[in-house]
């Protein structure tokens, strides 16, 4: 193969940071603005290695970027292994003065970039950009699920193998296929140091140290071994066994190697409190919850299985469990004042597990068949109570516990509903468990990056997206009506997962809403022939519904239907009545409510009777399920002007003081991140400062909760980057200026954080040190958020967000992907973490796509020496195949060609690449 070297002197001038080069590689237009090599190898792979010259700055050397890409394909995909080292990406574009010059990023150090780089060098071609973004659409419409949603793989560390094998051993089934393949993984997960952390590039944490051991001793592996050795060794280190935290307390004591009371209590006779109780149930986030009910159960009844000796861990304990230390969150330190709520409730966990040794324990037996029946309750149209891990393996031991047989009911719904979870590597041998499931997530983003791409409801796979969306909508009453007053019955959000019945949240209803919206946009057209691939689908737009049907039609309509258009209708004419209504909490109001400014179109109707009808009945339910997702929206805000994620007014600190919440969770009070999301989709919907009071609560909260060096803390995602984003389109798209002071503080915060490639990055290690907020190897999906946080700002036309759109485009892989290994999605802030599979492409979409439309980007058709040819190459989502993006190296995924050929026009010819 021919051989191609680019190359490029960091230093030799700001004006030369980025050069265009245009490769026609295999018929492909691709610009790379990077230092290149490319070699053949034998066996018609690729060896791609890309070096880039470090800035030396004070004695550290900080390469931009070292990356080593080795595909064995012999279609010259680029599914590649990469190996990355987050030191060569620790150079900030700007200083910042906020952050800590301790750190190992830092922001203090001298760098050739500056903000004062010409524009001139940052530029890219339309036609490179609308590639780019028609390359991921076309990946999103070949990975699309036929019932019209979009699913990747949701991952999380190795606890969720070693605490199935920890379930399986309590189930005597340790030595079974499922266990043994779940021990296969972690030993691919383990650390060179010997333990397992919780994201890439962690350190060992010691719980999933402790677990995957003990995990990996059950499963038959030899404690000689070197792996296990080292292992042991790691654990020791880390502090034994005797700082593992509640939850591995309790696998502990279920398998016999520690008593039950070193756990702390989990008194199922909470069951009996009042809601109006300081402490109850309902107090607790959802989450924890779920856990608490079945986990009470199992925490009175004490099961244990007595495993062999030779099987325990007690080689890893340090002192004997009498002596160990009291339970404390990570981030805290232990209180020693006896006065403390920490010193009342460690005294009330003392005096619980006496009086069960005295057996005196009043109303036990009405607690737990309390906390079943709540349990059976809460799996009803739900995959799981919660639709999570942690409950599902807790209401299975829970009812084993109970004396239910294997092959009851309810067993087989919790065993059927782990099955669910795992994805099988059918070449390795080995399996992994996700902690739940993403659709309604990834679909209502997916659908929001194509919309935003100008796709809209004609587009065949939105359309169906649209209308899958509207079918998860939950109106059933959950939990989460048991603290929200005045809301009537028939409203109610969306979940995260396929089902959930009594846990919608406000971020998946906020983009349910979103999206929803857009079923009502007018066409953007960028480009007006069909026949190209990269334009919108035309339509004709009109400009109210109630001219869409003539009255001969409508007359002619059966009653259901005549009524469903009839009220649509009748809330276009009363939109603005109707939100004035919601504000005012008037529940006897019953039109719809959506906001005046969105129109309604008739973008299906060819003016046929046939084709109209079912279009007038779409818009009609999508317009009913605005109306009750946007009523449980307004009900769910807080007093403080946030939002939380499941429930209304979740706050007490007073919980987070009982032994048991030291995976720091208990609570779900509102967060920036979560509270900009569902400012943005208000906004969509027509809300704005001064105008309401719902939005001039909220705007209020997110000026208090902005950072002092204006940065917004990020719960659900990592970490300030996210919040900032979130909290930037949130304010601005209600209407806050963009010089107002907050934003100007939070986009400045964004470009001082910019990384000399282009990129942002931070790690999750920023929840532990928030010195470190910003800083960490920049990714696909955290350089998008930046850019959209930017663009919201104001900055489309910044060097600092043209970098960022150069970052992406560079690094975009030949199926429209990007390649992230990075855990960029928070669970539980240093507990657990998540890796999204498609956090890396539908969010670096959005930012090109928004990029795209702020910048008014030309016709492609318009550069007649420019060619577009077809993927006819893809990697397809097989659910029965389990084909993921961004598996690992050892998961090739099966490529498929595409069997209709695909037609493109460039200046009125067209070509067609079978």
């Amino acid at each position: 193969m021919d051989k191609y070297f680019y190359s490029m002197n960091q230093e030799d001038s700001n004006e030369n940071i980025y050069r265009l080069n245009n490769i026609r590689d295999n018929g492909r237009s691709r610009f790379r603005n990077i230092s290149k090599f490319y070699e053949g190898q034998n066996g018609g792979g690729i060896n791609k290695s890309q070096s880039y010259n470090g800035l030396n700055n004070g004695g550290l050397n900080n390469g931009l970027n070292n990356r080593n890409y080795n595909s064995n394909n012999s279609d010259n995909s680029d599914y590649q292994s990469q190996s990355y080292n987050a030191d060569l990406y620790s150079v900030p574009l700007y200083s910042s003065s906020s952050s800590s010059s301790s750190t190992s990023y830092s922001s203090s150090s001298s760098s050739s970039y500056s903000s004062s780089s010409s524009s001139s060098s940052l530029t890219f071609s339309p036609f490179e950009l609308r590639r780019a973004i028609y390359s991921t659409q076309q990946f999103f419409f070949t990975h699309q699920h036929p019932d019209g949603y979009w699913v990747a793989e949701l991952e999380g560390d190795a606890l969720l193998q070693s605490e199935t094998i920890l379930l399986l051993a309590f189930l005597g089934e340790e030595k079974s296929d499922l266990a043994n393949q779940c021990a296969i993984h972690l030993l691919d997960t383990q650390l060179p140091d010997g333990g397992w952390g919780m994201y890439t590039g962690s350190k060992s944490d010691i719980n999933n140290t402790v677990k995957a051991y003990f995990a990996l001793k059950l499963t038959g592996h030899p404690s000689n071994a070197d792996y296990m050795q080292k292992a042991r060794v790691r654990a020791l280190e880390l502090g034994g066994v005797d700082c593992v935290n509640s939850f591995t307390r309790f696998y502990l004591a279920i398998l016999g190697q520690i008593p039950h009371s070193v756990c702390p209590a989990v008194p199922p006779q909470i069951m009996l409190l009042p809601r109006w109780f300081p402490i109850n149930i309902y107090s607790m986030s959802a989450w924890s919850r779920t856990i608490f009910v079945p986990l009470s159960i199992v925490s009175s009844l004490a099961p244990v299985r007595q495993i062999p000796h030779e099987f325990g861990i007690k080689e890893i304990f340090i002192e004997t469990p009498d002596k160990w230390k009291p339970l404390v969150a990570p981030g805290k330190k232990q209180v020693s004042n006896p006065f403390s709520w920490d010193a009342f409730f460690r005294c009330c966990n003392s005096l619980m597990w006496a009086c069960r040794k005295l057996g005196i324990t009043p109303l036990r037996k009405k607690g737990i068949e309390l906390a079943k029946q709540w349990t059976i309750e809460h799996c009803k149209n739900s995959d799981g109570p919660g639709a999570i891990y942690p409950p599902i393996i807790w209401g299975w031991i829970a009812f084993k516990s109970l004396g239910y047989a294997d092959d009851s009911a309810e067993i087989k719904y919790f065993r059927n509903q782990l099955e669910s979870h795992i994805i099988r590597n059918t070449k390795r041998g080995s399996v992994r468990i996700q902690p739940c499931k993403s659709p309604v997530w990834d679909t209502a983003l997916t659908l929001k990056a194509l919309m935003l791409g100008g796709l809209n409801a004609t587009n065949p796979a939105v359309r169906k997206g649209l209308q899958w969306i509207r079918s998860r909508h939950i109106k059933q009453d959950g939990d989460w009506s048991k603290n929200v007053k005045n809301v009537k019955s028939n409203v109610g959000g969306w979940c995260f997962e396929f089902n959930n019945a009594f846990y919608p949240d406000s971020d998946d209803t906020a983009m349910a809403l979103m999206v929803l919206a857009g079923r009502f946009d007018e066409a953007k057209t960028i480009n007006k022939t069909p026949d190209n691939p990269l334009s919108t689908e035309t339509s004709t737009a009109t400009s109210a519904m109630s001219s869409t049907v003539s009255s001969t039609a409508t007359s002619a309509v059966s009653s259901t239907a005549a009524s469903a258009v009839s009220s649509s209708r009748q809330i276009i004419l009363r939109l603005s009545e109707i939100r004035d209504a919601i504000e005012r909490n008037d529940n006897n109001y019953k039109a719809g409510s959506l906001p005046p400014d969105l129109r309604l179109l008739d973008a299906e109707s060819d003016n046929s009777f046939d084709n109209t009808v079912p279009s007038e009945l779409d818009i009609a339910e999508t317009t009913s399920a605005l109306e009750s997702g946007l009523r449980w929206l307004l009900a769910m805000q807080n007093k403080d002007g946030g939002w939380g994620a499941f429930d209304h007014g979740n706050n007490k600190e007073i919980l987070c003081k009982v032994p048991f919440a030291d995976h720091n969770a208990m609570i779900d009070p509102s967060t920036p991140d979560l509270t900009g999301r569902v400012m943005e989709s208000l906004g969509r919907l027509g809300y704005r400062v001064g105008q309401s009071a719902v939005i001039d609560r909220v705007v209020s909260y997110m000026r208090k909760e902005q950072q002092a060096d204006g940065s917004w803390f990020g719960r659900w995602g990592v970490n300030y980057i996210y919040g900032t984003w979130q909290a930037l389109t949130g304010l601005t798209s209600v209407g806050i200026e963009t010089d107002d002071p907050a934003v100007v503080a939070g986009a400045s915060w964004l470009i001082s954080h910019q990384h000399s490639s282009g990129g942002w990055g931070e790690s999750p290690d920023s929840y532990f040190d928030a010195s470190l907020r910003g800083y960490g190897t920049p990714t696909a999906s955290q350089t998008a958020w930046a850019l959209m946080g930017l663009i919201a700002a104001g900055k489309h036309n910044s060097d600092a967000v043209k970098q960022g759109i150069r970052f992406l485009l560079d690094r975009q892989r030949e199926d429209g992907t990007w390649y992230e290994p990075e855990f960029t999605g928070t669970g539980f802030p240093l507990v657990f973490y998540l890796k999204y599979h498609y956090y890396s492409v539908y969010f670096p979409l959005m930012a090109l796509s928004l990029y795209a439309a702020k910048s008014e980007v030309a016709n492609v058709s318009e550069y007649e020496n420019e060619i577009i040819l077809s993927l006819t190459r893809v990697k397809v989502f097989s659910p029965e195949k389990e084909f993921y993006n961004n598996k690992r190296s050892d998961d090739k995924p099966e490529i498929f060609e595409i069997t209709k050929p695909i037609s493109i026009q460039i200046k009125n010819k067209k070509f067609s690449e079978k």
